[in-house]
């Protein structure tokens, strides 16, 4: 599948909202470990804002 298949993708910040945790639960499940830099960027971010 192409992304033209995709058709229109909506981006939205899901901090602080029902889907952060669905977010993060996917992010740990379905990316190599690298994306964990990623996950704690977010943790750090959330407690400074």
């Amino acid at each position: 599948m192409s992304f033209a298949e995709l058709g229109t993708l909506e981006v939205r910040q899901d901090r602080r909202t029902p889907e952060e945790a669905l977010f993060n639960s996917l992010l740990q499940q379905h990316h190599d470990p690298g994306y964990a830099l990623l996950r704690d960027f977010r943790q750090r971010l959330s407690q400074i804002t």
